[in-house]
């Protein structure tokens, strides 16, 4: 995407798209009330919902004549790991739930989560029973700010007033098996279009 030209899902407008580099993420916790799917980027305004994506409205569509260029996917856990049930609980997590992302009615990803790296990666330290200091990295990644699902030789052009979502399914794990709740963040990395006069 260049720097600034003319919006080009809106004719009659004046607007100049300008092209920055900013990411599109949702986070939802993973607690005993959650639905047997994650539907990230459709804000319910939840209390355990953080929802930072510039200009877009609930029901996840961006406002004309804003537009977003996907590059890739993220997936992030918080890293709490103190102890080795909480790393058998991201490795449940991880290795039991399946992505999807739609833009609109088309399916453009299906993938098991641990496919979807971090990027920021998932690293615990801590002391085994003799006091020697144990290290464990988690399933998210090595924590590499690049290290992401890249698509970026198949860019994904998420046009203004055009639903799209991330769908998180956990097979067969609850939230009542996990030791703590968990706070899930999709991030959408890419480039995001906004107007300028």
């Amino acid at each position: 995407m260049p720097g600034r030209f003319p919006t080009p899902f809106d004719y009659n407008s004046k607007a100049v798209i300008e092209a920055v580099v900013q990411p599109i993420y949702h986070m939802m916790t993973f607690n005993a009330t959650t639905p047997a799917t994650l539907r990230f980027f459709q804000a319910t305004g939840g209390a355990n919902e953080i929802v930072a994506y510039p200009g877009l409205l609930n029901g996840g569509q961006l406002a004309n004549p804003k537009i977003f260029v996907v590059y890739g996917y993220r997936m992030h856990e918080t890293e709490d790991v103190p102890n080795d049930a909480l790393v058998a609980d991201l490795k449940a997590l991880r290795y039991n739930s399946w992505c999807k992302f739609f833009v609109g009615v088309k399916e453009y990803l299906t993938c098991p989560m641990f496919m979807v790296p971090s990027g920021f990666g998932i690293f615990s330290s801590g002391a085994d029973a003799s006091g020697v200091t144990t290290n464990t990295t988690g399933a998210a990644g090595w924590p590499t700010f690049f290290n992401r699902m890249s698509i970026e030789k198949r860019k994904i052009t998420l046009p203004p007033q055009q639903g799209f979502y991330w769908d998180l399914t956990p097979i067969g794990i609850t939230a009542g098996q996990l030791h703590q709740n968990r706070n899930i963040w999709t991030i959408l990395d890419g480039e995001f279009g906004r107007e300028v006069m």
